[in-house]
Order: structure tokens, then C-alpha cells, then sequence
């Protein structure tokens, strides 16, 4: 059964005994560099580590390997008596990074194109007893680039996927580490903009550590790490021939997150390939440590690239793009499967791509807690699209303005509107029907305090099944408004609330609004104030889902 582990270790110079930055270290295909401190960590499957060894190559220093042993890796470099011509480089470590980003648009594709592949991901948790892995899923995805310079994210669509292995996910948080289908496109250092790759950067140190050869590319190797975060480190390699980017491995430490687990360590693989004068992005491995609770847990996810569309390009419909950051688990089949389009260019199939077999066991007794069980029921409520918030502007359902010879001066057109926002709370899962908590108010812009809350029933419809959602609210509730200055209650009104709001979905997360409501009243209470009634109000604002 494939076991991820974490190597690390320290790098000094055998003589001086002086700490050495900037250290290649390599296990078959993964690398790393050594930070400012002189230390790495690389994490991988164990049984690789176990074929190759660990490999510690820099410039002016004897390369050394090592076998693993289950013990940090500590390591004195012998100083070199002779430079030979493969690692001496005569231009500066910055002018071959700014160069190559600035040929990133003669490298890399700028026309939109449609990218096919394969992705696996494996979630595990290890408690002090045995190893249980508790999720696994195949998916065929496409990503919809928009060429490599433009900044705008490439959709992720779904064709098919295959979930294994897991045991009641409504109770498993770490299933939900954001780091499955969607995160893909920010996997591409190159297109996604990663701040390693900004030109005359200061936040990372690069230091050229000879040439190699990857996938039969003659390459720089450069070595970086971070110079304000201690462990932040990886290794860059670069064509020596166009100057584009072949690979690039990174390694990070304490990776917060909103909602979800934060990560310990994380270690990114991404893999480039030339196909005819441009290069695409052809494969990325993450993988990830952290602890949940009394559990250390893991995740690995592999995508591999089979095929690239060139030709009458279209970009995907609003209803087959996946949200950003959706959880994996929460992600269903399409309804419709359908194959690839034909493609112009073939890569090496998926399935040549060695994977870690995982074995099915049953999860440890004691892996689900009771005293968790509402934390994680509450969470997955708040976090899957049962409660939204809104903000607008919307009218009041009379007018104020002018002379006001109770109050001693007249008042702005402005005292008939008010800032509005809103809680929407799902009543009954998977339906439409949301109890609506309101509030609107002005602060006094106007001349005159107004205060509105209210309560109402919402449920929604939608008109269309295709695009980006159109639906119809219709609402009633009860409403309480309030009109003051300095302290003294000039005018009262409750009444009984219609409503209609026609919205559009303008993303996953996000929903534009225009809203109408008729105010019957019930009871009004009137201390001076001149007032021109008319019941309709309209308003317009954005309505947010909370969910991940």
C-alpha cells in the first residue's frame, strides 16, 4: 500500500561547515531546494524514495546520494577541486527568470484552446493505530484555457468521475480539502501568474545550480527560496533553448485557508510539454500534510494531460463549468456524458501514468466522534448554499422630501431610500423555501433616520435551464419601519409585505437582484411629518452563497 512520507533534512559544506543554500535535492522525477536555512523537506511516495535515493547536487560541490533512512537526512557536501563545463553558467540567474517570463507569450499558446486529461485523488487519515483510506476518485476533466496571456482562470468541466472508498463523507472534514478538480488550473504557474514567476522578484532568492536534462530537454536548473517565509523552496527549470519553462516543483509550509483544513506541508510537481512551437501544461502532482483532530492526514492528486483541441475552440456553456473550489464530494456526474471532442494533438495516455494502488480497509471505530457530529452537520448547513446574505439599495414605500415645518427644515430626496441587507436561511433542505431576515436603513442621509426590519417568506423559481439561472422570488412577510432624528420617533408604520425579485445568477457564488414590493399597511403612527404615500417599492443589489 503507497505510503507518503516526508523527507528532510539539512545541507552544509563539509569543510566550513557553513550552511549551503539553494542545494538541489532530487528523488527520481521530484526535486526541491535547500532554503535560507539550508534545509529541505520533499514529500513523496516511499516506495520511490526507497528506488532512488536522494540525490544533493550545487555548483562547486561533488554531487552525493543517499539511501533513505527513516531519520532526518543530514548532509555535508564536499567541496569540488575542479568546475566542470556543465555547471558553469556565464549569464546571471535573474536575466535567465526575467527572460523567460518575458517570452512566455512566444512560448505558450495565447489562443484559447481546450485541454483534456486525467485526474486521481486520494485522501487518507493515519491514526496511532493503522493507515485508512477513506476516499479515492478518478475523473476525465477538460479545462478551457483562454491563452496564456490573458489573466482569466481556465474553466474546469467535468465529463466523468468515479468515487471509491467513501465511508460516510458527510462526517469526513478532511474531505473536503480544497485541492481537486478546480484547483488544476491554478496548478499552472505559467498561466496563473504565481508570484515565483514576477519579474525581479525580491521575495524569492534564485541560485543557477548547473544543467540537466528533463523528458530529453536540455534545462537550467535553478534553485529558489523564499525570502520571507523559512522552508519555502523548489527548484525551476528552464529550456536553455527558448527559455520556456519545463518544470517546476515547489514545497510549502502553514498554508491557511478559509472553511476548509489548513495544510502543514504541500509539495507541487508541474510539468510542461512542447507540443509542435508552444508548450502546454502536461502534468501536476500535489502532495499534501496536515492533522485533523488526533489524525494525520494526506492527500495526493495526479492529473496527467491526453489531449489538446486547437481547432473551432468554444468556450464552455455556464451550466457544464464547475465553481471555483467546489468540494470533490459534492460534485456529481454530469447528466449527459459525453465524449471528447476530436483533437489535433495526442499526448501519452493516462493510463501509462503510475499511480499509488490504494487498498480498501474499514475506518478505525473511534474515527467519528459523537461530540463532533453537530459541529460537522452545523458546518456542512452553513457551507452548502443554506444561508445567503444580501446587499442593495432600495426605495421607502412613501415620499419625505421637502418642507417639513414639524422638523423645522426640509429634506432631501435622498430620506427615501435606504441601504438594505438580508439574511436568507434554507427551510427545508434542497428546496426553494427561505425564511428572510431584512434591515434597511439610511444613517441620517437625508435629513431623517429611517429604520426598516422585517420578516418574510421567500421561495424561488427558476424560469430557464440552460446559462446562467433566472429565477423569480416571490416573498410575504411583516414589516416594521421607523422614522427618527435626534432621538424622538416622528413617524411609524407596520404593514404586510408582497414581494417579487427577478434574479440572475451572475456566478456560482454570486446573484444579481432587481426587486419589487407592495406595503399594505396595518397600523401607522404619524407625529408631524408630511407624507406622500404610494405602497410599491423597488430596489435593486447582489445576493451572496455561502458555500463551498
Amino acid at each position: 500500500m503507497a505510503q507518503l512520507i516526508t523527507v528532510k533534512g539539512s545541507v552544509t559544506d563539509q569543510q566550513t561547515k557553513k550552511i549551503i543554500s539553494g542545494v538541489s535535492v532530487k528523488i527520481g522525477q521530484y526535486g526541491t531546494s535547500t532554503d535560507s536555512e539550508g534545509k529541505y523537506v520533499i514529500l513523496v511516495q516511499k516506495d520511490v524514495v526507497q528506488q532512488h535515493g536522494v540525490t544533493f547536487s550545487s555548483v562547486g560541490y561533488k554531487k552525493g546520494t543517499v539511501a533513505f533512512a527513516d531519520k532526518d537526512l543530514n548532509i555535508a557536501l564536499v567541496p569540488s577541486s575542479t568546475a566542470l563545463n556543465e555547471v558553469v553558467i556565464s549569464v546571471k540567474t535573474e536575466s535567465i527568470i526575467n527572460k523567460a517570463i518575458r517570452k512566455i507569450p512566444e512560448n505558450y499558446p495565447i489562443k484559447d484552446f481546450i485541454l483534456t486529461g486525467n485526474l486521481r485523488i486520494i485522501n487518507s487519515a493515519k491514526d496511532s493505530v493503522t493507515d485508512t483510506y477513506y476516499y479515492k476518485s478518478d475523473a476525465v476533466m477538460r479545462l478551457y484555457y483562454p491563452g496564456y496571456t490573458n489573466k482569466k482562470s481556465p474553466d474546469v468541466s467535468l465529463i466523468h468521475k468515479k468515487d471509491t472508498l467513501a465511508f460516510d463523507p458527510n462526517n469526513k472534514p478532511a474531505l473536503r480539502w480544497v485541492s481537486g478538480y478546480t484547483s488544476i488550473a491554478y496548478k499552472d504557474f505559467v498561466h496563473s501568474k504565481n508570484e515565483l514567476l514576477t519579474p525581479n522578484t525580491t521575495k524569492f532568492k534564485f541560485v543557477v545550480n548547473g544543467k540537466d536534462w528533463i523528458n530529453n530537454t536540455r534545462v537550467y536548473v535553478i534553485n529558489f527560496f523564499s525570502t520571507q517565509k523559512v522552508g519555502d523552496a523548489g527548484t525551476i527549470y528552464i529550456d536553455t533553448a527558448s527559455y520556456a519553462f519545463v518544470k517546476i516543483t515547489v514545497t510549502n509550509y502553514n498554508i491557511k485557508q478559509s472553511f476548509v483544513i489548513g495544510i502543514d506541508k504541500s509539495t507541487n510537481v508541474i510539468d510542461y510539454k512542447k507540443q509542435g512551437d508552444k508548450w502546454y501544461l502536461d502534468a501536476t502532482e500535489t502532495n499534501i500534510i496536515t492533522h485533523y483532530n488526533k489524525f494525520d492526514v494526506f492527500k495526493t492528486s495526479k492529473f496527467k494531460s491526453s489531449a489538446i483541441e486547437l481547432n473551432d475552440v468554444q468556450p464552455f456553456s455556464y451550466a457544464d463549468i464547475l465553481p471555483n473550489m467546489m468540494e470533490d464530494v459534492k460534485i456529481q456526474n454530469p447528466k449527459g456524458l459525453s465524449a471528447p471532442a476530436s483533437t489535433s494533438i495526442s499526448t501519452t495516455p493516462f493510463a501509462t501514468v503510475t499511480i499509488p494502488k490504494i487498498e480498501a480497509s474499514e475506518p478505525p471505530k473511534n474515527f467519528i466522534k459523537n461530540k463532533n457530529r453537530f459541529m460537522e452537520a452545523f458546518r456542512s448547513f452553513v457551507t452548502n448554499d443554506n444561508l445567503r446574505g444580501a446587499v442593495g439599495l432600495s426605495s421607502l414605500p412613501f415620499s419625505i422630501d421637502g418642507d417639513q415645518p414639524a422638523l423645522g427644515r426640509s429634506l432631501s430626496p435622498l430620506s427615501n431610500y435606504g441601504f438594505y441587507s438580508s439574511t436568507q436561511i434554507r427551510l427545508i433542505q434542497k428546496s426553494q423555501l427561505f425564511l428572510q431576515l431584512e434591515g434597511m436603513r439610511n444613517y441620517g442621509i437625508g435629513g431623517l433616520k429611517n429604520y426598516e426590519s422585517s420578516y418574510s417568506l421567500i421561495y424561488n423559481i427558476q424560469l430557464n435551464k440552460s446559462g446562467h439561472p433566472i429565477t423569480l422570488s416571490t416573498s410575504f412577510g411583516i414589516s416594521d419601519i421607523r422614522l427618527s432624528k435626534k432621538g424622538t420617533e416622528w413617524y411609524k408604520q407596520k404593514s404586510l409585505v408582497y414581494g417579487l425579485n427577478l434574479n440572475y445568477e451572475i456566478s456560482p457564488r454570486v446573484i444579481w437582484y432587481v426587486s419589487g414590493k407592495y406595503y399594505d399597511p396595518t397600523r401607522t403612527v404619524n407625529n408631524g411629518l408630511l407624507i406622500e404615500t404610494h405602497p410599491v417599492t423597488v430596489g435593486t443589489g447582489l445576493i451572496f452563497k455561502l458555500k463551498i
